[in-house]
């Protein structure tokens, strides 16, 4: 094959990612799994040419493991590297590459660190393949079928998997070599797509003296400019990044891998990246992930999870700033942790434009001691949205609802004073607004008349004895409970000789009572807190 080079330091731009410089790569052989490798980086590894990473140089195999294909160990190490490069998302780098530092009693064992080869599976119907060792990755018992992509698989430890299929441009496997034009067309049309090229050849001249060494070779084409290629090359001897001129007579096959690297911790969170209110975040990806726990700090407050621990609920916890998302899970045996930062733009509390009586007995300011009064802060939000309200009385007692937007207090007698302000989302709180008022209504009868006084409610029984001004003669009268928003929960009759009312499984805290007896013309309502 007349393919010539000269070697020199790769500056052009690229038009294919390539990852790392060719040291960095399975050197020294089997060529066919270094031109692999060499474009599995380039399509789904590895970020651009400018990433850091250390492929380790692994050294010259000898003529005796070469043919006696013996190789102890050399799939065992490509499992490693790909398992590693996997747990860390990926990336090769020094740190986490496995680096063989004997050759176990290999033929010339102080030439050799063991070569890497992967167990290629194919998508043809085999149930076993061989293993790969220095032939081509389409030569692993499968028929060759023109028109037919392959798809392959790296299965390497604990599960990992790398899946991609070789094709050219048009959807074809093998070429035929004769048609050069056409060769060297199709391969410059996948280079200006952004395709690296794996070409296989005859007779290659490895050390570009011109010679040809009667063996099949491999290489992994990247680039062009002008006449020039751009390709990786791993000749024992003259290794390296080379540029030059390609002839293509002799390639008898070329194609380029597709496929997605998919790491166990690539699951990332999806979510807004600024919290103003209550917001979900979710775990992306469909693998079975187990072991899911979120944690949050810095202004956020969890609120819940779903969808089986994939969805997270927060709410503020602060105006501004800054916080953090943490998820851990596990995923094809492996602990992953992400982490998220969002910013914090909550708005402080909306300000209660005043307090409104929901009550009856409220008239002009005025009502009677002992009457059960239902406030309600006015312009107020939904308290789950993390608004929190702080209410003050005086002249009364505050029976149920401090920091909810509506509360329940008995007045005394006297002047009463209620105030309530708001905190949204712990930005700090709002003016108070206040409500003035007195106990000093006309007709209250001495406190407890008119309506306004509360029987006791004891162990889920209403006693109406302490209505004092029942009429003596009443003998029996129909009742009715109602709900503030106009339900009948309960209704019945009593009788004098037991003035009581069953409360059990009544739901409602807040209601009316409406006493009536028609033959007496009596009427009387009463509110009721239970």
């Amino acid at each position: 094959m007349a393919l010539s080079f000269w070697m020199g330091q790769e500056a052009l731009a690229q038009s294919v990612p390539v990852s790392t410089a060719y040291h960095d790569q399975l050197l020294q052989g089997p060529c066919f799994v270094f031109a692999t490798v060499a474009a599995l980086e380039s399509k789904a590894i590895e970020a651009g040419w400018s990433t850091a990473t250390d492929f380790y140089e692994w050294n010259l195999y000898s003529r005796d493991v070469l043919e006696s294909a013996g190789l102890p160990g050399g799939i065992p190490i490509f499992k490693k590297i790909i398992k590693q490069a996997s747990s860390a998302n990926g990336i090769f780098s020094a740190a986490n590459l496995y680096r063989p530092t004997e050759a176990d009693g290999l033929p010339n064992a102080d030439e050799i660190l063991y070569t890497g080869m992967a167990k290629w599976q194919a998508g043809c119907g085999a149930p076993s393949l061989k293993n790969a060792t220095y032939t081509s990755i389409e030569d692993v018992g499968c028929q060759e079928v023109l028109d037919t992509t392959k798809l392959f698989t790296i299965r390497p430890y604990g599960g990992y998997r790398f899946q991609y299929n070789y094709t050219d441009s048009s959807g074809y496997v093998e070429k035929d070599p004769s048609d050069v034009v056409s060769v060297k067309t199709d391969v410059d049309i996948l280079l200006s797509q952004g395709k690296g090229v794996i070409i296989y050849v005859n007779n290659y001249d490895g050390d570009g003296s011109g010679g040809y060494a009667p063996t099949t070779h491999a290489l992994f084409v990247y680039g062009k400019s002008g006449s020039s290629y751009r390709f990786k090359d791993s000749w024992p001897g003259n290794p390296g990044n080379k540029v030059g001129g390609i002839s293509f007579h002799n390639v008898y096959r070329y194609f380029y891998l597709t496929g997605t690297f998919d790491p166990p911790c690539s699951a990332t969170i999806t979510g807004s990246s600024s919290v103003s209110g209550p917001t979900n975040f979710s775990l992306s990806g469909s693998d079975a992930y187990t072991h899911i726990q979120w944690t949050v700090s810095g202004g956020l407050k969890k609120v819940s999870t779903s969808n089986g621990g994939k969805t997270l609920r927060v709410t503020p916890n602060g105006c501004s700033g800054t916080a953090t998302i943490t998820l851990q899970y596990k995923n094809k045996g492996q602990s992953c942790t992400q982490t998220k930062t969002v910013n914090l733009t909550a708005s402080p509390a909306v300000v209660p434009s005043g307090i409104n009586v929901l009550s009856l007995d409220w008239n002009n300011s005025q009502t009677c001691p002992n009457t059960i009064l239902e406030l309600e802060a006015i312009d107020h939000v939904n308290p789950s949205a993390g608004t929190v309200y702080d209410w003050s009385v005086s002249g009364a007692t505050l029976l149920s609802g401090d920091g909810t937007p509506t509360i329940f207090a008995r007045t005394g007698s006297g002047n009463l004073t209620f105030r309530v302000r708001a905190n949204s989302y712990n930005c700090g709180y709002s003016g108070w607004r206040t409500l003035t008022g007195n106990t000093y209504a006309p007709g209250c009868g001495g406190g407890g008349g008119g309506g306004f006084f509360r029987p006791a409610v004891q162990e889920q029984t209403l006693e109406l004895r302490t209505i004092s001004d029942l009429p003596q003669n009443l003998q029996s009268f129909d009742y009715q409970l109602v709900s503030l928003d106009g339900r009948i929960v309960k209704e019945g009759q009593v009788r004098r000789e037991d003035l009581s009312i069953n409360l059990v499984g009544v739901d409602e805290r807040v209601m009316i009572l409406f006493l009536l007896s028609e033959d007496e013309g009596y009427f009387e309502q009463v509110k009721i807190l239970k």
